[in-house]
């Protein structure tokens, strides 16, 4: 099932686990039901998936404080941690000097794959890309990875400062707006508040 990106099956094999471990009971006592290593890592691909990184980490912890960690589960430790540290670059506009974290993310690319990861990947590139050429081409990733992830707003946004950026303002401040109404992602109304004053 990893291998197809299965998620949801796995998911499904592992409904009876989620129900326990994150009931009141363990998650309270920050306790682990243990099920093995093996079925711990396949457990923990779903949640990465979904971009549920604080329950996947938390388990982790738990799981450390027993015995050494797999090599299997040192992997998916690793990548929360990358993750955690480009979203830290990303809110202090340092993304732009995160090269060495950005090409760790390939290590991972058919194993755990998340939306984050490409969200992360092409804001790097956004701000490294500020010739006609290299927006246009990101513009056309962004436009086929919406047909995918069309609820995440953060793409959204993403493609309106690209869009914003090549001149195409009308576009740009449709995508403004619409992302204004549906975002609750308080980061990112306020990068689009300071995109709009620029406009006035």
């Amino acid at each position: 099932m990893e291998e197809n990106n299965d998620f949801d099956g796995i998911e499904r094999n592992f409904e009876f686990w989620y129900r326990l471990q994150f009931s009141p009971i363990f998650k309270s006592t920050k306790s682990l039901v243990d099920i093995g290593d093996n079925n711990l890592y396949y457990a923990l691909l779903p949640l990465i998936k979904k971009g549920d990184y604080t329950l996947a980490k938390n388990v982790l912890n738990w799981r450390a404080k027993t015995r050494p960690i797999t090599k299997e589960l040192k992997k998916l430790s690793s990548f929360l941690d990358i993750i955690s540290e480009l979203y830290i670059k990303f809110y202090n506009n340092e993304l732009g000097s995160a090269e060495h974290l950005i090409s760790k993310l390939d290590e991972y690319y058919g194993i755990i794959e998340s939306y984050d990861m490409e969200y992360l990947k092409l804001s790097f590139l956004y701000c490294q890309s500020k010739d006609t050429d290299r927006l246009e081409d990101l513009e056309d990733k962004l436009n086929r990875l919406l047909i995918f992830y069309l609820d995440k707003m953060e793409l959204l946004g993403l493609l309106a400062d690209i869009k914003f950026d090549l001149g195409k303002f009308e576009d740009a401040m449709k995508l403004y707006n619409q992302v204004k109404d549906e975002s609750k992602n308080g980061m990112l109304l306020l990068h689009i508040n300071e995109r709009l004053s620029m406009t006035y």
